[in-house]
């Protein structure tokens, strides 16, 4: 059940990045972070499941309200399962981050426990390392995954890092990185699709506070040195 729980909600990512893409931010849609005359250089959001995330003032901050009834419907018609489709159903997208220069897109990813019914345990993370990205797989050509755990502060994080192509546009290859980890009322991920090393960094270096812990960065280097 666990594995399926999480499989919705890479499919449900996928689908909403696909929208994403082939969205055109307008005034209606995005929000400029560089609309004030003093621009700080980084902008800490916050989000009720228990975390922090803090992104260069650079990256526009997309409304995901339109986008995501049309993911959620993709999502479902290619959901194999009734516990696949009520991840998908209780999944929220509390912050999509896009940089055109860089090509790049973050995207967070949320899973409240009272929603689907149930906690979700911590050892859940590496049990279902094996196949996670089973959803994504559905509208990306995946290679060169390679999987990881590590700790920041009392919290188990869960590091997936490969190569993405669009299967629509299959020559268009991001470098793909997927962080979750289990907070008290729900799980969080967040999910990098880079076109440039620049638009990684800026997750990986993107500092976060998990349930009031000392924000650190996302990714530290010892993170990704023993991936497998």
């Amino acid at each position: 059940m666990h594995k399926t729980v999480y499989c919705s909600l890479f499919l449900l990512l996928s689908c909403f990045f696909a929208q994403a893409q082939s969205s055109v931010p307008d005034a209606a849609t995005t929000k400029d972070a560089n609309s004030g005359t003093k621009v700080p250089s980084t902008i800490e959001f916050a989000d009720d499941a228990g975390f922090t995330f803090t992104y260069p003032s650079s990256w526009q901050v997309i409304d995901s309200r339109p986008l995501m009834p049309v993911a959620q419907a993709q999502a479902q018609e290619k959901s194999t399962g009734e516990a696949e489709k009520k991840g998908i159903a209780c999944s929220r997208l509390p912050l999509l981050l896009r940089n055109e220069q860089l090509q790049s897109s973050i995207v967070t990813i949320t899973l409240a426990y009272d929603c689907v019914g149930g906690v979700l345990k911590q050892s859940s993370l590496a049990a279902t390392a094996v196949g996670i990205s089973a959803g994504i797989k559905k509208n990306f050509v995946i290679t060169d995954a390679v999987y990881g755990d590590y700790k920041l502060g009392q919290h188990e994080l869960w590091i997936e890092r490969a190569k993405a192509a669009p299967i629509v546009a299959p020559g268009k290859n991001l470098d793909l990185e997927i962080v979750c980890t289990m907070l008290k009322k729900a799980m969080v991920c967040w999910a990098g699709f880079a076109g440039t090393p620049s638009g990684l960094n800026a997750l990986e270096a993107g500092k976060v506070s998990l349930e009031g812990d000392k924000p650190l960065a996302l990714v530290p280097p010892s993170a990704t040195k023993n991936l497998k």
